[in-house]
């Protein structure tokens, strides 16, 4: 889905390294909301994991995770149900 400046989509593979900093620069942050990804993130490979299984899940159709892009920067993500 795409808008003036910004585009939202699921999580790929491809976005786990910026996925991973985004999560390290806000973790103190994200802690009160998003317990269970922050606790399931705590290194690279954790995360590798963790993106993996959320793409899993998506294509199971059980849970979806998208990331919000503002230009060609990666600006968030936003985790849905």
């Amino acid at each position: 889905m795409k808008f003036d400046n910004y585009s939202i989509r699921l999580l790929e593979i491809q976005d786990l390294d910026c996925y991973f900093k985004l999560v390290e620069n806000n973790r103190q942050r994200l802690e009160y909301f998003f317990t269970g990804t922050v606790s399931k993130t705590k290194t690279y490979e954790e995360t590798r994991d963790f993106v993996e299984n959320m793409i899993q899940r998506a294509k199971d159709k059980v849970y979806l995770t998208y990331i919000i892009y503002k230009s060609s920067a990666k600006s968030g993500l936003i985790l849905t149900i």
